[in-house]
């Protein structure tokens, strides 16, 4: 099943400059700062230059296409006059710039505050969100680590490397309990199941393989991308996804269960590939329920609620589906040509979704179709990863920073 465009979406995409927060809170003189639109399709960009004076934040003159609604120093509201829709700014709260010296490819935050996070400066580290002071330098993997989470017990943490190698540490020590191999090409992402007996692993050599942690091996392949007709050479599997679900077929097996497969029952795993596939396995059965094709390549998959799944690609495009109506997507939203990299769910202050894009902008997309809100900060560098910690938002940025918003700033 194909990717159509009949419930595309196209709004007006305002951006605005990284550091207007900055310029607004700290400037003792008269300034300005500037936004641009698009519309996806479009080539012109329109750029507009706003007034920073007296503790407000004023439109220059001759500016007709939107309208200040509100500014703080927590939020900037404007509206587009044509369209009525609403665009909300959100600066961090907080940016952290000497966790790590270059780029931060992934990053997870505990229910504790305890954060996790990789680097091309080859580093994974753990840290404290609360005070930015580094606790400990996890060693142990030779090439970068592509991704790392924390167990649900926030006292474990599994990462997973270009090495081919899947690492458990202790998020208390540092110490690393075990060294997990199989994988034949760089692991691109993991998921952990149930409590963490068992977890999965995805990579570039194409299979999805279930792993026991306690007897430290590789107890099935659950999927092989080598085996569907549509891949030939290219076999990435870029990113995965796991949620118990009821209600739903998630296939028979046709063989006996292998018996240190634990909690696999209900689980249905998304996988996105590099040639442009999203598959649904059932993991107890190991046979693909669902299969949505796109025409560019499915850099991150996620679940949005109880039935409901999304994903970004390199094209820009993010769709999202209905586990039970996997012919037709719900929504396909083109407001930017850069590549969706990372994406995460969240449910408060409303469910929705945070998606990182190539370009540095990063929007949270709820299901309020007429408003889109901006998390502001990065200044065209990609973001790598997002973490969410039930409250906060985490981003990982190319510029070697994470920055933390407070969704709940985005409604004043």
């Amino acid at each position: 099943m194909i990717c159509n465009s009949n419930s595309q979406l196209s709004l007006p995409f305002y951006i605005i400059q990284s550091d207007w927060n900055d310029v607004f809170v700290r400037s003792k003189r008269n300034d300005s700062i500037w936004i641009s639109s698009k519309i996806f399709g479009e080539t012109k960009r329109r750029n507009y230059k706003l007034l920073v004076q007296n503790n407000s934040i004023q439109l220059d003159e001759g500016i007709i296409d939107f309208s200040i609604v509100n500014v703080t120093s927590k939020c900037l509201i404007i509206e587009d006059k044509l369209s009525k829709v609403i665009t909300r700014f959100l600066p961090p709260i907080k940016s952290y710039a000497s966790i790590h010296s270059k780029s931060i490819t992934s990053l997870d935050v505990a229910l504790n505050g305890i954060a996790v996070s990789s680097s091309t400066d080859e580093t994974l580290k753990t840290w404290d969100t609360q005070a930015g002071q580094l606790k400990e330098q996890l060693m142990g993997h030779f090439l970068d680590v592509n991704k790392c989470r924390f167990f649900p017990s926030n006292e474990v943490i599994l990462s997973a490397g270009s090495d081919m190698q899947l690492k458990i540490w202790s998020a208390i020590n540092g110490s690393c309990a075990a060294t997990l191999r199989g994988h034949t090409g760089a692991i691109n992402d993991i998921s952990i199941v149930d409590r963490g007996r068992n977890i999965i692993s995805v990579g570039q050599d194409g299979k999805v393989k279930l792993w026991n942690c306690g007897k430290q091996e590789c107890i099935e392949n659950i999927f092989d991308l080598s085996q569907q007709d549509e891949h030939e050479n290219n076999l990435r599997i870029n990113s995965c996804a796991i949620r118990s679900i009821e209600g739903f077929d998630l296939g028979q097996r046709s063989d006996q269960k292998h018996e240190d497969a634990i909690g696999t029952e209900d689980k249905l795993l998304l996988i996105g590939t590099e040639s442009g596939f999203v598959y649904g396995i059932g993991v107890h059965s190991k046979k693909p329920v669902i299969k949505v094709r796109c025409n560019s390549s499915v850099n991150c998959v996620t679940f949005n609620d109880t039935h409901n799944f999304a994903f970004g690609t390199q094209s820009g495009q993010l769709y999202q589906y209905n586990l039970h109506r996997p012919d037709e997507p719900i929504t396909c939203e083109s407001n930017s040509t850069s590549p969706i990299l990372s994406i995460r769910s969240v449910n408060k202050p409303m469910v929705g979704l945070v998606i990182g894009r190539q370009d540095g902008t990063v929007s949270y997309i709820t299901k309020e179709m007429n408003q889109m809100i901006h998390l502001t900060g990065s200044d065209c560098d990609p973001i790598y990863d997002i973490a969410y910690d039930g409250k906060f938002i985490f981003t990982a940025c190319r510029d070697g920073k994470v920055r933390k918003y407070l969704l709940d700033n985005c409604f004043p």
